[in-house]
């Protein structure tokens, strides 16, 4: 009876023990997404920076009046 108990005490606190590995690695694998997801928006900050960068309002504009002075060509012809 006494070896009955002392068991089932035993099964108890590796049952425990499970459930905590289990909730740890459910932790870490959560940690490990966010940080993918912090390094994704970092990049995309980076790389939207530095198209802006790139673009001028002013080249932006000349490019749209060519366009249009192209395709007023175009009707034209």
């Amino acid at each position: 009876m006494k070896k009955k108990k002392l068991y089932e005490a035993k099964m108890e606190q590796l049952g425990n023990f499970e459930l905590q590995i289990h909730d740890q690695i459910t932790m870490t694998e959560g940690a490990k997404a966010t940080t993918d997801i912090v390094d994704v928006l970092r990049k995309s900050a980076s790389a939207l920076k530095s198209n802006q960068q790139s673009m001028n309002v002013d080249d932006i504009e000349k490019n749209i009046e060519k366009m249009n002075e192209h395709s007023e060509n175009m009707k034209q012809i």
